[in-house]
Protein backbone atom coordinates (compact mmCIF):
# COMPACT_ATOMS: atom_id res chain seq x y z
CA UNK A 1 0.00 0.00 0.00
CA UNK A 2 1.52 3.67 -1.05
CA UNK A 3 0.25 6.77 0.43
CA UNK A 4 0.83 10.44 -0.88
CA UNK A 5 2.63 12.87 1.58
CA UNK A 6 3.84 16.49 0.73
CA UNK A 7 3.54 15.52 -3.05
CA UNK A 8 5.46 12.25 -2.64
CA UNK A 9 4.77 8.62 -2.77
CA UNK A 10 5.30 6.98 0.78
CA UNK A 11 5.04 3.26 1.37
CA UNK A 12 2.69 2.39 4.26
CA UNK A 13 4.56 -0.89 6.33
CA UNK A 14 2.88 -3.66 6.15
CA UNK A 15 -0.09 -5.15 8.38
CA UNK A 16 0.40 -7.86 10.61
CA UNK A 17 -1.48 -10.67 8.10
CA UNK A 18 0.69 -9.29 5.38
CA UNK A 19 3.83 -10.09 7.10
CA UNK A 20 2.45 -13.92 8.64
CA UNK A 21 1.58 -14.54 4.88
CA UNK A 22 4.75 -13.31 3.86
CA UNK A 23 6.84 -15.40 6.61
CA UNK A 24 4.92 -18.53 5.58
CA UNK A 25 6.20 -17.81 1.86
CA UNK A 26 9.88 -17.26 2.97
CA UNK A 27 9.60 -20.71 4.43
CA UNK A 28 7.83 -22.29 1.10
CA UNK A 29 10.98 -20.73 -0.92
CA UNK A 30 13.30 -21.80 1.31
CA UNK A 31 12.29 -25.31 0.85
CA UNK A 32 12.21 -25.02 -2.79
CA UNK A 33 15.40 -23.32 -2.56
CA UNK A 34 17.06 -26.21 -0.63
CA UNK A 35 15.62 -28.52 -2.54
CA UNK A 36 17.53 -27.11 -5.47
CA UNK A 37 20.66 -26.71 -3.34
CA UNK A 38 20.60 -30.72 -2.19
CA UNK A 39 20.57 -32.19 -5.91
CA UNK A 40 23.07 -29.40 -7.49
CA UNK A 41 25.61 -29.52 -4.22
CA UNK A 42 27.52 -31.19 -1.36
CA UNK A 43 28.07 -34.76 -1.58
CA UNK A 44 26.69 -34.74 -5.48
CA UNK A 45 28.99 -31.56 -6.57
CA UNK A 46 32.23 -33.33 -5.22
CA UNK A 47 30.66 -37.18 -6.48
CA UNK A 48 29.77 -35.68 -9.92
CA UNK A 49 33.71 -33.64 -10.52
CA UNK A 50 35.09 -36.65 -9.06
CA UNK A 51 33.67 -38.77 -11.85
CA UNK A 52 34.26 -36.04 -14.07
CA UNK A 53 37.57 -36.57 -13.45
CA UNK A 54 38.66 -33.64 -10.60
CA UNK A 55 41.65 -32.92 -8.61
CA UNK A 56 41.37 -32.12 -5.06
CA UNK A 57 42.62 -28.72 -6.12
CA UNK A 58 39.71 -28.82 -8.25
CA UNK A 59 37.65 -30.02 -5.78
CA UNK A 60 38.58 -26.63 -3.92
CA UNK A 61 38.30 -24.62 -6.19
CA UNK A 62 34.43 -25.76 -7.14
CA UNK A 63 33.62 -25.22 -3.13
CA UNK A 64 35.73 -21.61 -2.96
CA UNK A 65 33.58 -20.45 -5.84
CA UNK A 66 30.31 -19.70 -4.32
CA UNK A 67 31.93 -18.21 -1.37
CA UNK A 68 34.32 -16.07 -3.85
CA UNK A 69 31.28 -14.98 -5.80
CA UNK A 70 29.48 -13.38 -2.21
CA UNK A 71 32.26 -10.28 -3.04
CA UNK A 72 29.64 -9.30 -5.67
CA UNK A 73 27.15 -8.53 -2.18
CA UNK A 74 29.11 -5.55 -2.10
CA UNK A 75 28.27 -3.64 -5.84
CA UNK A 76 24.89 -5.31 -5.61
CA UNK A 77 24.30 -2.75 -2.50
CA UNK A 78 23.84 0.12 -5.05
CA UNK A 79 21.05 -1.80 -6.59
CA UNK A 80 18.96 -1.52 -3.47
CA UNK A 81 16.63 2.08 -3.91
CA UNK A 82 16.74 2.21 -7.01
CA UNK A 83 15.28 -0.85 -7.51
CA UNK A 84 12.96 -2.84 -5.47
CA UNK A 85 14.62 -6.15 -3.53
CA UNK A 86 11.94 -8.59 -4.21
CA UNK A 87 12.82 -7.70 -8.41
CA UNK A 88 16.57 -7.78 -8.14
CA UNK A 89 15.92 -11.39 -5.69
CA UNK A 90 13.58 -12.73 -8.36
CA UNK A 91 15.92 -11.77 -11.60
CA UNK A 92 19.07 -12.66 -10.03
CA UNK A 93 18.07 -16.31 -8.94
CA UNK A 94 16.36 -17.16 -12.10
CA UNK A 95 18.93 -16.62 -14.25
CA UNK A 96 21.15 -17.49 -11.85
CA UNK A 97 19.66 -20.99 -11.88
CA UNK A 98 19.46 -21.69 -15.45
CA UNK A 99 23.05 -22.76 -15.49
CA UNK A 100 22.23 -25.86 -13.62
CA UNK A 101 20.27 -26.94 -17.25
CA UNK A 102 23.42 -26.60 -18.90
CA UNK A 103 25.35 -28.43 -16.48
CA UNK A 104 22.65 -31.52 -16.61
CA UNK A 105 22.37 -31.64 -20.41
CA UNK A 106 26.23 -31.18 -21.57
CA UNK A 107 27.79 -34.67 -19.83
CA UNK A 108 25.12 -36.32 -21.97
CA UNK A 109 27.08 -35.86 -25.27
CA UNK A 110 30.36 -34.03 -24.63
CA UNK A 111 33.86 -35.61 -23.49
CA UNK A 112 34.73 -35.25 -19.54
CA UNK A 113 37.13 -32.50 -20.09
CA UNK A 114 34.19 -30.30 -21.64
CA UNK A 115 31.91 -31.26 -19.24
CA UNK A 116 34.60 -30.80 -16.16
CA UNK A 117 35.18 -27.17 -17.18
CA UNK A 118 31.01 -26.52 -17.82
CA UNK A 119 30.21 -27.83 -14.61
CA UNK A 120 32.76 -25.24 -13.31
CA UNK A 121 31.23 -22.62 -15.27
CA UNK A 122 27.60 -23.50 -14.07
CA UNK A 123 28.79 -23.31 -10.38
CA UNK A 124 30.59 -19.92 -11.18
CA UNK A 125 27.64 -18.55 -12.74
CA UNK A 126 24.98 -19.55 -10.26
CA UNK A 127 26.77 -18.16 -7.60
CA UNK A 128 27.30 -15.30 -9.05
CA UNK A 129 23.56 -14.36 -9.16
CA UNK A 130 23.05 -15.86 -6.21
CA UNK A 131 25.32 -13.64 -4.54
CA UNK A 132 23.08 -10.22 -6.04
CA UNK A 133 20.27 -11.71 -4.86
CA UNK A 134 21.87 -12.28 -1.50
CA UNK A 135 22.45 -9.37 -0.62
CA UNK A 136 18.90 -7.75 -1.84
CA UNK A 137 17.30 -10.86 0.30
CA UNK A 138 18.93 -10.26 3.44
CA UNK A 139 18.21 -6.36 4.25
CA UNK A 140 14.90 -7.85 2.80
CA UNK A 141 14.65 -10.39 5.76
CA UNK A 142 15.81 -8.02 8.12
CA UNK A 143 12.91 -5.22 7.80
CA UNK A 144 10.23 -7.94 6.96
CA UNK A 145 10.95 -10.63 10.07
CA UNK A 146 10.27 -9.30 13.64
CA UNK A 147 13.35 -9.03 15.64
CA UNK A 148 12.09 -11.10 18.30
CA UNK A 149 11.33 -13.83 16.19
CA UNK A 150 14.87 -14.43 14.47
CA UNK A 151 15.53 -17.26 16.56
CA UNK A 152 12.14 -19.13 16.27
CA UNK A 153 11.63 -18.13 13.09
CA UNK A 154 15.06 -19.10 11.41
CA UNK A 155 15.44 -22.24 13.44
CA UNK A 156 11.77 -23.48 12.39
CA UNK A 157 12.72 -22.59 8.70
CA UNK A 158 15.87 -23.91 8.82
CA UNK A 159 14.25 -27.07 10.60
CA UNK A 160 11.85 -28.01 7.39
CA UNK A 161 14.51 -27.16 4.58
CA UNK A 162 16.62 -29.45 6.61
CA UNK A 163 13.95 -32.10 6.73
CA UNK A 164 13.35 -31.98 3.45
CA UNK A 165 16.84 -31.84 2.23
CA UNK A 166 16.96 -35.15 4.60
CA UNK A 167 14.72 -37.07 2.86
CA UNK A 168 16.19 -35.67 -1.01
CA UNK A 169 19.16 -37.19 0.00
CA UNK A 170 18.59 -40.21 0.77
CA UNK A 171 16.50 -40.48 -2.04
CA UNK A 172 19.06 -39.36 -4.20
CA UNK A 173 21.82 -41.66 -3.31
CA UNK A 174 19.89 -44.40 -3.46
CA UNK A 175 18.94 -43.17 -6.70
CA UNK A 176 22.91 -43.06 -7.63
CA UNK A 177 23.56 -46.65 -6.70
CA UNK A 178 20.72 -47.88 -8.28
CA UNK A 179 21.89 -45.96 -11.47
CA UNK A 180 25.18 -47.41 -11.44
CA UNK A 181 23.90 -51.26 -11.17
CA UNK A 182 21.03 -50.60 -14.37
CA UNK A 183 23.82 -48.69 -16.41
CA UNK A 184 27.26 -50.17 -15.52
CA UNK A 185 29.86 -47.43 -16.76
CA UNK A 186 27.59 -44.95 -17.41
CA UNK A 187 27.17 -43.67 -13.57
CA UNK A 188 27.31 -39.46 -15.20
CA UNK A 189 23.68 -39.90 -16.52
CA UNK A 190 22.59 -39.98 -12.77
CA UNK A 191 24.10 -36.91 -11.46
CA UNK A 192 22.82 -35.38 -14.98
CA UNK A 193 19.28 -36.13 -13.80
CA UNK A 194 19.48 -35.03 -10.18
CA UNK A 195 20.72 -32.07 -11.85
CA UNK A 196 17.82 -31.40 -13.96
CA UNK A 197 15.26 -32.08 -11.34
CA UNK A 198 17.07 -29.18 -9.19
CA UNK A 199 17.03 -27.08 -12.16
CA UNK A 200 13.05 -27.26 -12.15
CA UNK A 201 12.80 -27.04 -8.35
CA UNK A 202 15.07 -24.20 -8.64
CA UNK A 203 12.30 -22.33 -11.26
CA UNK A 204 9.40 -23.89 -8.96
CA UNK A 205 10.43 -21.76 -5.83
CA UNK A 206 10.86 -18.42 -8.30
CA UNK A 207 7.12 -18.24 -7.40
CA UNK A 208 6.78 -18.23 -3.67
CA UNK A 209 9.75 -16.00 -3.90
CA UNK A 210 7.67 -13.57 -6.16
CA UNK A 211 4.66 -13.51 -3.69
CA UNK A 212 6.63 -12.40 -0.53
CA UNK A 213 5.72 -8.99 0.44
CA UNK A 214 8.46 -6.29 0.99
CA UNK A 215 8.66 -4.03 3.47
CA UNK A 216 8.71 -0.07 2.73
CA UNK A 217 12.65 1.05 2.09
CA UNK A 218 13.98 4.01 4.23
CA UNK A 219 16.06 5.62 1.89
CA UNK A 220 17.49 7.76 3.85
CA UNK A 221 19.05 5.67 6.20
CA UNK A 222 19.80 2.21 4.22
CA UNK A 223 20.38 2.89 0.77
CA UNK A 224 24.66 2.59 -0.08
CA UNK A 225 24.28 5.05 -2.37
CA UNK A 226 27.63 7.16 -0.15
CA UNK A 227 30.53 4.70 0.09
CA UNK A 228 30.61 5.76 3.53
CA UNK A 229 27.86 3.53 4.24
CA UNK A 230 29.62 0.34 3.37
CA UNK A 231 32.74 1.55 5.80
CA UNK A 232 30.31 1.92 8.60
CA UNK A 233 30.95 -1.82 9.80
CA UNK A 234 34.26 -1.32 9.77
CA UNK A 235 34.16 1.62 11.97
CA UNK A 236 31.84 -0.74 14.39
CA UNK A 237 34.55 -1.74 17.11
CA UNK A 238 32.46 -4.53 18.06
CA UNK A 239 31.04 -5.82 14.60
CA UNK A 240 34.39 -5.63 13.55
CA UNK A 241 35.17 -7.78 16.26
CA UNK A 242 32.36 -10.29 15.22
CA UNK A 243 33.94 -9.90 11.52
CA UNK A 244 37.37 -11.14 13.11
CA UNK A 245 36.27 -14.01 14.71
CA UNK A 246 33.65 -15.34 11.85
CA UNK A 247 36.54 -14.91 9.43
CA UNK A 248 38.67 -17.05 10.75
CA UNK A 249 36.15 -19.76 11.33
CA UNK A 250 35.59 -19.58 7.99
CA UNK A 251 38.92 -20.09 6.89
CA UNK A 252 39.24 -23.49 9.53
CA UNK A 253 35.71 -24.51 8.61
CA UNK A 254 36.16 -24.48 4.62
CA UNK A 255 40.13 -25.69 4.58
CA UNK A 256 38.85 -28.92 5.30
CA UNK A 257 34.69 -29.59 5.05
CA UNK A 258 35.13 -29.56 1.32
CA UNK A 259 37.03 -32.91 1.28
CA UNK A 260 35.09 -35.02 3.45
CA UNK A 261 33.39 -36.32 0.49
CA UNK A 262 36.50 -36.62 -1.05
CA UNK A 263 38.15 -38.94 1.93
CA UNK A 264 35.37 -41.59 2.19
CA UNK A 265 35.30 -42.05 -2.00
CA UNK A 266 38.67 -42.59 -2.18
CA UNK A 267 40.15 -43.02 1.07
CA UNK A 268 37.56 -45.37 2.96
CA UNK A 269 35.86 -46.38 -0.02
CA UNK A 270 32.05 -46.08 0.18
CA UNK A 271 29.01 -46.23 -1.22
CA UNK A 272 27.18 -43.23 -2.21
CA UNK A 273 24.05 -44.59 -0.37
CA UNK A 274 26.21 -44.99 3.36
CA UNK A 275 28.00 -41.52 2.39
CA UNK A 276 24.61 -39.84 2.21
CA UNK A 277 23.29 -41.89 4.79
CA UNK A 278 26.15 -40.35 7.12
CA UNK A 279 25.21 -36.63 6.56
CA UNK A 280 21.77 -37.31 6.59
CA UNK A 281 22.35 -38.56 10.27
CA UNK A 282 23.89 -34.55 11.12
CA UNK A 283 20.96 -33.41 9.43
CA UNK A 284 18.88 -35.05 11.17
CA UNK A 285 20.84 -34.99 14.14
CA UNK A 286 20.98 -30.69 13.69
CA UNK A 287 17.18 -30.38 12.84
CA UNK A 288 16.88 -31.97 16.74
CA UNK A 289 18.63 -29.67 18.13
CA UNK A 290 17.76 -26.53 16.01
CA UNK A 291 14.66 -25.53 18.06
CA UNK A 292 17.12 -25.99 21.57
CA UNK A 293 19.36 -23.97 19.65
CA UNK A 294 16.80 -21.39 18.69
CA UNK A 295 15.44 -21.09 21.97
CA UNK A 296 18.56 -20.50 24.01
CA UNK A 297 19.75 -17.91 21.26
CA UNK A 298 16.50 -15.80 22.01
CA UNK A 299 16.35 -16.46 25.78
CA UNK A 300 20.41 -15.81 26.50
CA UNK A 301 22.57 -15.10 23.51
CA UNK A 302 24.07 -16.10 20.33
CA UNK A 303 27.44 -15.69 21.48
CA UNK A 304 26.51 -17.95 24.51
CA UNK A 305 25.78 -20.81 21.84
CA UNK A 306 28.59 -20.08 19.86
CA UNK A 307 31.12 -20.93 22.90
CA UNK A 308 29.78 -24.26 22.91
CA UNK A 309 29.39 -25.66 19.45
CA UNK A 310 32.41 -23.94 17.63
CA UNK A 311 35.18 -26.24 19.69
CA UNK A 312 32.85 -29.21 19.54
CA UNK A 313 33.20 -28.59 15.49
CA UNK A 314 36.77 -28.68 15.71
CA UNK A 315 36.85 -31.88 18.00
CA UNK A 316 34.97 -33.61 15.04
CA UNK A 317 37.66 -32.38 12.77
CA UNK A 318 40.24 -34.02 14.73
CA UNK A 319 37.97 -37.33 14.88
CA UNK A 320 38.55 -38.27 11.35
CA UNK A 321 42.15 -38.78 11.41
CA UNK A 322 41.06 -41.60 13.76
CA UNK A 323 38.88 -43.37 10.60
CA UNK A 324 42.13 -44.47 9.38
CA UNK A 325 45.04 -46.28 11.18
CA UNK A 326 46.44 -46.78 8.44
CA UNK A 327 43.97 -48.47 6.54
CA UNK A 328 40.09 -48.56 7.61
CA UNK A 329 38.88 -50.98 10.45
CA UNK A 330 36.31 -52.07 12.44
CA UNK A 331 35.71 -48.82 14.36
CA UNK A 332 35.61 -46.32 10.71
CA UNK A 333 32.02 -46.63 10.37
CA UNK A 334 30.92 -46.21 13.93
CA UNK A 335 33.56 -43.47 14.84
CA UNK A 336 32.06 -41.50 11.51
CA UNK A 337 28.15 -41.77 12.92
CA UNK A 338 30.11 -40.21 16.12
CA UNK A 339 31.50 -37.48 13.67
CA UNK A 340 28.65 -36.73 12.20
CA UNK A 341 26.56 -36.93 15.33
CA UNK A 342 28.88 -34.13 16.49
CA UNK A 343 28.95 -32.17 13.14
CA UNK A 344 25.03 -31.82 13.08
CA UNK A 345 24.73 -30.94 16.37
CA UNK A 346 27.11 -28.28 16.29
CA UNK A 347 26.88 -26.55 13.03
CA UNK A 348 23.26 -26.24 13.94
CA UNK A 349 24.43 -24.22 16.46
CA UNK A 350 26.85 -21.73 14.78
CA UNK A 351 25.02 -21.61 11.51
CA UNK A 352 21.81 -20.15 13.70
CA UNK A 353 24.11 -17.93 16.29
CA UNK A 354 26.32 -16.80 13.67
CA UNK A 355 23.64 -15.81 11.22
CA UNK A 356 21.45 -14.21 14.07
CA UNK A 357 24.96 -12.38 15.97
CA UNK A 358 25.42 -10.60 12.73
CA UNK A 359 21.45 -9.26 12.84
CA UNK A 360 21.37 -8.45 15.97
CA UNK A 361 24.67 -6.49 15.86
CA UNK A 362 23.83 -4.83 12.54
CA UNK A 363 21.85 -1.41 13.24
CA UNK A 364 18.14 -1.84 12.60
CA UNK A 365 17.38 0.13 8.47
CA UNK A 366 21.07 0.04 7.61
CA UNK A 367 21.55 -3.84 7.99
CA UNK A 368 22.68 -4.13 4.22
CA UNK A 369 26.18 -3.04 4.36
CA UNK A 370 26.90 -4.96 7.94
CA UNK A 371 25.30 -7.79 6.63
CA UNK A 372 26.83 -7.76 3.17
CA UNK A 373 30.74 -6.83 5.23
CA UNK A 374 30.20 -10.36 7.31
CA UNK A 375 29.37 -12.33 4.22
CA UNK A 376 31.63 -10.95 2.16
CA UNK A 377 34.67 -11.33 4.53
CA UNK A 378 33.64 -14.90 5.73
CA UNK A 379 32.94 -15.81 2.20
CA UNK A 380 36.46 -14.36 0.81
CA UNK A 381 38.52 -15.75 3.32
CA UNK A 382 36.47 -19.19 3.22
CA UNK A 383 37.08 -19.60 -0.71
CA UNK A 384 40.44 -18.82 -0.23
CA UNK A 385 40.51 -21.95 2.65
CA UNK A 386 39.09 -23.89 0.13
CA UNK A 387 41.50 -23.22 -2.47
CA UNK A 388 44.92 -23.19 -0.21
CA UNK A 389 43.59 -27.09 1.23
CA UNK A 390 43.14 -28.26 -2.42
CA UNK A 391 46.42 -27.18 -2.92
CA UNK A 392 48.20 -28.62 0.12
CA UNK A 393 46.27 -31.84 -0.14
CA UNK A 394 47.67 -32.33 -3.63
CA UNK A 395 51.25 -31.66 -2.38
CA UNK A 396 51.09 -33.51 0.59
CA UNK A 397 49.83 -36.70 -1.25
CA UNK A 398 51.91 -39.96 -0.17
CA UNK A 399 53.26 -38.41 2.88
CA UNK A 400 52.78 -40.08 6.30
CA UNK A 401 53.34 -39.41 10.27
CA UNK A 402 52.19 -41.63 12.78
CA UNK A 403 53.32 -43.46 16.22
CA UNK A 404 53.21 -47.43 16.70
CA UNK A 405 53.11 -49.93 19.60
CA UNK A 406 55.62 -52.66 18.36
CA UNK A 407 55.96 -56.15 20.00
CA UNK A 408 58.80 -58.73 18.32
CA UNK A 409 60.61 -62.15 18.80
CA UNK A 410 62.41 -63.98 16.95
CA UNK A 411 60.34 -65.22 14.60
CA UNK A 412 57.18 -62.81 14.55
CA UNK A 413 57.00 -59.15 14.86
CA UNK A 414 53.71 -57.02 15.86
CA UNK A 415 53.03 -53.25 15.21
CA UNK A 416 50.18 -51.73 16.21
CA UNK A 417 49.54 -48.36 15.01
CA UNK A 418 48.49 -45.53 17.78
CA UNK A 419 48.77 -42.48 15.82
CA UNK A 420 48.20 -42.31 12.14
CA UNK A 421 48.03 -38.93 9.67
CA UNK A 422 48.56 -39.12 6.15
CA UNK A 423 47.22 -36.76 3.08
CA UNK A 424 44.29 -35.53 4.12
CA UNK A 425 44.44 -35.99 7.77
CA UNK A 426 46.67 -33.31 7.86
CA UNK A 427 44.11 -30.50 6.77
CA UNK A 428 41.88 -31.92 9.34
CA UNK A 429 43.96 -31.55 12.03
CA UNK A 430 45.40 -27.45 10.78
CA UNK A 431 42.01 -26.60 10.24
CA UNK A 432 40.72 -28.31 13.90
CA UNK A 433 43.49 -25.52 15.22
CA UNK A 434 42.06 -22.42 13.40
CA UNK A 435 38.63 -23.56 14.90
CA UNK A 436 39.98 -23.12 18.49
CA UNK A 437 41.86 -20.21 17.77
CA UNK A 438 38.76 -18.27 16.84
CA UNK A 439 37.38 -18.30 19.66
CA UNK A 440 39.40 -15.98 21.24
CA UNK A 441 38.24 -13.59 18.72
CA UNK A 442 34.92 -14.70 20.08
CA UNK A 443 35.49 -13.87 23.56
CA UNK A 444 36.38 -10.26 22.55
CA UNK A 445 32.34 -9.75 20.80
CA UNK A 446 30.19 -8.06 23.10
CA UNK A 447 26.21 -9.03 23.01
CA UNK A 448 23.83 -8.20 25.48
CA UNK A 449 22.59 -11.31 27.77
CA UNK A 450 25.57 -13.04 27.69
CA UNK A 451 25.75 -16.51 30.05
CA UNK A 452 28.44 -17.74 31.99
CA UNK A 453 29.82 -20.93 30.34
CA UNK A 454 29.09 -22.82 33.21
CA UNK A 455 25.67 -21.51 33.50
CA UNK A 456 25.17 -22.08 29.96
CA UNK A 457 25.73 -25.43 29.51
CA UNK A 458 23.40 -26.09 32.68
CA UNK A 459 20.38 -24.60 30.88
CA UNK A 460 21.71 -26.21 27.92
CA UNK A 461 21.30 -29.67 29.73
CA UNK A 462 17.89 -28.60 30.81
CA UNK A 463 16.97 -28.11 27.13
CA UNK A 464 18.15 -31.56 25.90
CA UNK A 465 16.19 -32.76 28.89
CA UNK A 466 13.04 -31.45 28.52
CA UNK A 467 11.90 -33.94 25.27
CA UNK A 468 12.60 -36.62 27.55
CA UNK A 469 10.90 -35.63 30.11
CA UNK A 470 7.69 -34.97 27.82
CA UNK A 471 7.87 -38.55 26.66
CA UNK A 472 7.87 -40.18 30.20
CA UNK A 473 4.60 -38.91 31.99
CA UNK A 474 6.12 -37.61 35.59
CA UNK A 475 3.95 -39.71 37.52
CA UNK A 476 4.32 -43.32 35.72
CA UNK A 477 8.14 -42.28 36.65
CA UNK A 478 7.20 -41.68 40.26
CA UNK A 479 5.16 -45.23 39.74
CA UNK A 480 8.05 -47.04 38.35
CA UNK A 481 10.46 -45.89 40.56
CA UNK A 482 8.35 -46.71 43.36
CA UNK A 483 7.76 -50.23 42.29
CA UNK A 484 11.31 -50.38 41.46
CA UNK A 485 12.69 -49.69 45.30
CA UNK A 486 9.45 -52.02 47.03
CA UNK A 487 11.78 -54.94 44.23
CA UNK A 488 14.71 -54.08 45.82
CA UNK A 489 13.63 -54.00 49.30
CA UNK A 490 11.79 -57.43 49.38
CA UNK A 491 15.29 -58.80 47.58
CA UNK A 492 17.14 -57.06 50.54
CA UNK A 493 15.11 -58.70 52.98
CA UNK A 494 14.49 -62.17 51.01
Amino acid sequence: MEEVKHGLVEPQELSEEEVRRGLWLVIKDGMASQAMATLTGGAFLTAFALALGASNFLIGLLSAIPLFAQFLQLPALFLIGPLKRRSICVWASGIGRSAWLAAALVPLFAPKEVALKVLVGAVAFQAAFAAVSNASWNSWMRDLVPEKEFGRFFSRRMALTTALAVILALLGGFFVDQWQRWFPGRGLGAYCFLYFCGFLLGFWGLKYLSQIPEPPLRLGRESPGAFRSLLGPLRDENFRRLLRFYGLWSFAMNFASPFFVVYMVLWLKMSMALIVALGVLGQFVGLVFLPIWGRLSDAMANKSVLRISVPLYALSLIAWTFTTLPEPHAMTVPLLVGIYVAVGVSQAGVTLAASNISLKLSPKGAAAPYLAAYNVLGSILGGMASVLGGVVADALKGYSFGFFFEVSSPTRQYLQPLLHFKDLDFLFLLASLMGFMSLRELSRVKEEGELEKGLFVDLLLEEVKRPIKELIPREGLKNFLGVLTVSQRREKGG
